[in-house]
């Protein structure tokens, strides 16, 4: 491959440089951008950003598939990592960081500090430690709703989504009670229904 398109050191010139070759047709320049683009690990999504404005369409489109195509090698490769947590509410929130974190990078990886403001507000609330108490704070104070549409969209899925548009699927919002009263110090459980 043509040193060109080599990119062993990604320092910021040479990551525009890499930017801007997003759009070229040929399959080895594309192979190699994704190798070095993925090289940069996490840092990849937040020293891209101030490059994209002045991309091409396509290449803006590129660069989106490399980071899903990134994401999902990375999300593969650690999956199994949640069955290392001690504790089936510890592997819970283990598992549905990761799934945020796949569908919406960086910010997914909120989930745990978004759940732990959720029981502080439930906290100055002073509401009794019960399942009740936390149906009341999250459906009715926090707006926390189940979705009226569209339900096959990941983001009715995606924890760290939900709380942001308060609209999920009934297992979604499930588990967002379930992990909050586990930060308060009671057991919340769900019904195994058929």
């Amino acid at each position: 491959i043509s040193k060109a398109y080599n990119f062993p050191v990604m320092d910021e010139a040479r990551l525009k440089a890499a930017l801007s070759l997003l759009d070229d047709e040929s399959p080895v320049v594309r192979q190699e951008l994704f190798r070095a683009l993925t090289n940069l690990g996490d840092s990849l999504e937040t020293r891209a950003e101030a490059h994209l404005r002045s991309l091409t369409p396509e290449a803006r489109r590129q660069f989106q598939l490399i980071l899903r195509r990134a994401r999902r090698e990375q999300f593969l490769g650690n999956w199994f990592a949640w069955l290392s947590e001690n504790g089936e509410l510890a592997r819970l929130e283990k598992a549905m960081t990761g799934l945020a974190w796949l569908g919406l990078g960086a910010p997914g990886l909120t989930l745990p500090a978004r759940l732990d403001r959720l029981a502080d507000e439930f906290t100055l609330e002073r509401l009794p430690a019960s399942p009740e108490s936390v149906m009341d704070f999250l459906f009715r104070l926090k707006g926390l709703r189940g979705a009226v549409n569209d339900f096959h969209n990941p983001d009715h899925s995606n924890l760290v989504r939900v709380l942001e548009t308060r609209r999920g699927l009934p297992l979604a919002l499930t588990r967002i009670a379930i992990l909050v009263s586990d930060r308060r110090g009671f057991t919340l459980q769900g019904l195994p229904t058929p």
